[in-house]
């Protein structure tokens, strides 16, 4: 494993979480269509054929909800499989700096103030810990 591919199997937690609000967000717009919303002076007024709108976006609500559980279980996977392998780390210190960084998500500055260390510090137990992970 290289640098870069442990990067980015410790960082699946938030490319997952990125997924999900977009999914989110795509949920609430069709959620929002299903209410009544009055006249669209936006659009063109041409007469069209009536068409069951209610069948389909409901259909696309149920999928997007499915879409979101799995992502959020497969969140729920990486998170754990991501501690296991932090939790296997000989430094305690890179132990929690990688934990409160890659499961906690907290900035680096805040990890330094909590760990008492200064931000360069923080910065190599986290490189320590790669390291670590990829020999």
């Amino acid at each position: 494993m290289t640098r870069e591919e442990a990067r980015r199997y410790l960082g699946r937690p938030r490319a997952l979480e990125s997924k999900i609000r977009t999914k989110e967000t795509a949920l609430g717009e069709l959620r929002a269509s299903l209410l009544p919303s009055g006249i669209r002076y936006d659009t063109d007024k041409v007469q069209t054929t009536p068409e069951d709108k209610l069948a389909r976006v409901m259909a696309e609500i149920d999928r997007l909800e499915r879409e979101i559980a799995e992502l959020k279980l497969e969140q729920a996977r990486a998170i754990a499989d991501i501690e296991g392998v932090i939790s296997t780390l000989h430094y305690e210190q890179s132990q929690e700096a990688m934990t409160r960084f890659y499961i906690l998500r907290q900035k680096v500055a805040d990890i330094a103030e909590y760990m008492h260390y200064d931000i360069r510090t923080v910065q190599l137990y986290l490189q320590k810990g790669i390291d670590e992970m990829i020999s």
